[in-house]
């Protein structure tokens, strides 16, 4: 029952995933960013036309991953051990910054893709946001320009522990 309920679920998640990555492969409205066809996007940011970033995981890594409905136990991964992966992979990301701290903290679900939230209802990640504590090098990155938001480092993290490397392209 198991193996057959887990290949419906990949079943129904890649053919999500294939009727909307033709959509997501240009989310951001300026610049392609590169996946494979059988991955979802569960975060996008922009900073104005400078930069484009994406989280991109695929469908079966998310059917794999640890279940969680809020209510029958903790959570599988907890806060504090997601600020420190978080943490781990922003400092080897930006080696550069000497201390951070935690901006925000989220727990949410992968985006539903055309009503199928079902397949993944009780499937859940962090969005862990870090800014740097270093003043020298906010001000390295951002100069004398206050019209830009503070340098921070985003970091989504599954309840496996997995931390989703961040897609970044340049804008046009």
């Amino acid at each position: 029952m198991k193996k057959s309920l887990h290949a419906g679920i990949l079943s129904a998640a890649a053919l999500a995933a294939c009727m909307t990555c033709q959509g997501q492969v240009y989310s951001n409205g300026h610049v392609p960013i590169p996946h494979q066809p059988d991955e979802i996007c569960l975060w996008s940011y922009s900073c104005g036309t400078n930069f484009y970033t994406e989280w991109y995981v695929s469908t079966n890594t998310l059917a794999q991953q640890p279940r969680w409905d809020g209510f029958s136990a903790e959570v599988p991964v907890s806060v504090r051990q997601a600020c420190a992966l978080a943490l781990k992979q922003s400092a080897k990301e930006h080696p550069d910054v000497k201390s951070w701290a935690v901006d925000s903290i989220s727990l949410q679900n992968p985006p539903a893709l055309y009503g199928a939230m079902w397949w993944h209802s009780n499937v859940w990640y962090y969005s862990v946001t870090l800014k740097p504590l270093d003043a020298k090098f906010q001000e390295q990155i951002l100069g004398n320009n206050t019209t830009f938001p503070q340098f921070s480092s985003m970091q989504m993290v599954l309840l496996d522990g997995t931390v989703v490397p961040g897609r970044t392209v340049q804008g046009k």
